[in-house]
């Protein structure tokens, strides 16, 4: 039997034009799953109604493409189950209730996130801080036209580590480092005091300021006892007024900072030399002056060429 096609949907012309907000990967089928949970039977609408409205209405919801990202194993599980219990109603319904239970609370999470970016976007006495690395295969040293012949194929090549600390409000602050400087809790807490002696620079006290840190939910980065230690040392020294730890969830992670890295890395793909840090530091300033960050007048970037041992001071 040919399968029917899907009969064309006209967008409202009486809506007003909003900007396109990706969402995470799925399907749209779970969200009328969702849909259902929470609506009676006698006022559920049909799945084909379902998807005429979502194309009409809310165009700009889109689904964002898969990548090669690790996926909440959470939202992986629920899945299955979902799709394995499709002859046990009731079993699944349960399923689809826990499965909407845990997105509305990684919702949660970075609803506070952007509720405290925009408390920092006022310049008050709040500053947000989110801090992430940068994927370290989209800086693979030398690079260069002749590298790319089949000769240089297998060549193992160090990679550079480049940080990002995204002060909401005030400035982007890059941080450039060898292969051989580890990437540790001391590397993330010296991207954290350079911010700080940045915001103080700027006349921000920050013995009468809250900050709120937002970081990946990894032990490698700040989750360990060096930034721990650090954030607790600067708060009972009364250097600062109070620090908020946040960590998203494994698998719903991506913010504004990896939005800021997809762009960095799409502008990298156009540079064809790149040598040293020293390289790397002026592409990125280049990134930078060609890029309209509308809420951070300021970008800093500035090669690290070494860390100290933080736990020694503590």
């Amino acid at each position: 039997m040919p399968r029917k096609k899907k009969r064309q949907v006209v967008i409202n012309p009486n809506r007003p034009e909003r900007e396109v907000r990706k969402l995470p990967p799925g399907y749209m089928k779970e969200y009328y799953e969702q849909y259902r949970l929470v609506t009676s039977s006698d006022e559920c609408a049909s799945f084909p109604s379902f998807w005429r409205v979502w194309l009409s209405e809310f165009p700009e919801l889109q689904f964002r493409e898969r990548s090669n990202h690790a996926q909440c194993m959470t939202c992986i599980r629920h899945r299955s189950m979902i799709k394995s219990l499709s002859s046990h109603m009731r079993a699944r319904r349960e399923q689809i209730r826990l499965f909407t239970e845990h997105l509305a609370a990684q919702y949660a999470d970075r609803a506070l996130y952007w509720q405290m970016r925009g408390l920092s976007r006022h310049k008050g006495a709040v500053v947000t801080l989110i801090c992430d690395g940068m994927d370290q295969a989209k800086w693979e040293v030398p690079r260069s036209p002749i590298l790319v012949g089949k000769d240089f194929g297998n060549m193992q090549k160090p990679r550079l580590h480049v940080s990002l600390c995204i002060a909401h409000g005030w400035f982007y602050l890059f941080l450039v480092s060898s292969p051989d400087i580890r990437k540790d809790g001391n590397a993330s807490v010296e991207l954290l005091a350079c911010a700080f002696t940045i915001l103080q620079k700027k006349g921000l006290n920050l013995a009468m300021t809250d900050v709120y840190l937002q970081h990946d939910n990894t032990c490698r980065e700040f989750k360990n006892n060096n930034g721990l230690r650090f954030v607790c040392s600067q708060v009972s020294c009364k250097n600062i007024r109070s620090v908020t730890c946040s960590y998203l969830r494994t698998g719903h992670t991506h913010e504004d900072i990896d939005q800021t890295f997809g762009n960095l890395s799409r502008y990298l793909n156009r540079v064809r030399c790149l040598q040293t840090p020293d390289d790397a530091v002026q592409t990125i300033k280049a990134f930078c002056a060609k890029t309209k960050f509308p809420f951070e007048s300021e970008q800093y970037v500035f090669a690290m060429e070494a860390t100290r041992d933080w736990t020694l001071s503590f």
